[in-house]
């Protein structure tokens, strides 16, 4: 897996921003945004992590995204009371 981890300059930490799979071939790919500060780095396995919500995001896509079962994103972040709201900068684990 190449994952991919965002530079937050106000925390000074890495946002973990999601993983896809390598191909056979030695490449993944990855939608960036200009100006931001990113980090790569791969494994064997999928990491853990969590997302931050953007603007645009539903638990959905997020679920789609990270080939997550809705279910089981849900189930994995108890402090979300209405499934269908959810605000840009909510912290999502990623089961």
């Amino acid at each position: 897996y190449a994952n991919l981890y965002r530079y937050d300059a106000k925390t000074g930490k890495l946002v973990y921003a999601g993983s896809f799979r390598i191909t056979d071939i030695g490449q993944a790919m990855f939608g960036a945004r200009r100006g931001e500060d990113f980090v790569v780095t791969v494994t064997d396995a999928k990491p853990q992590g969590d997302y931050i919500v953007v603007k645009g995001d539903t638990l959905w896509h997020i679920a789609a995204k990270y080939r997550i079962h809705l279910r089981d994103l849900v189930e994995a972040n108890p402090q979300i009371i209405n499934r269908d709201r959810i605000y840009i900068g909510d912290q999502i684990y990623l089961p």
